[in-house]
């Protein structure tokens, strides 16, 4: 996850915990067992909106919402 917000954020980012920071959240997909990864290019600190990313079949965002899934 590092290399790719580091090309999508401006000045690359520099925090540990991109979920905690606003740069990523995971939600519901278009089925009960989907998850989307959604990406705002800056963060909690500005105008940008989460984009979708990326759809996981069959994981549910509950499951995956654990920091020890990604590295950052």
């Amino acid at each position: 996850m590092t290399q790719l917000l580091d090309s999508l954020v401006s000045g690359g980012y520099n925090g540990s915990d991109a979920i905690a920071d606003g740069y990523v959240q995971l939600v519901q997909g278009s089925t009960a067992n989907s998850t989307i990864l959604q990406i705002d290019r800056d963060g909690a600190i500005g105008n940008a909106v989460f984009r979708n990313f990326i759809e996981f079949d069959n994981v549910t965002p509950q499951a995956m919402n654990n920091l020890n899934n990604f590295v950052f």
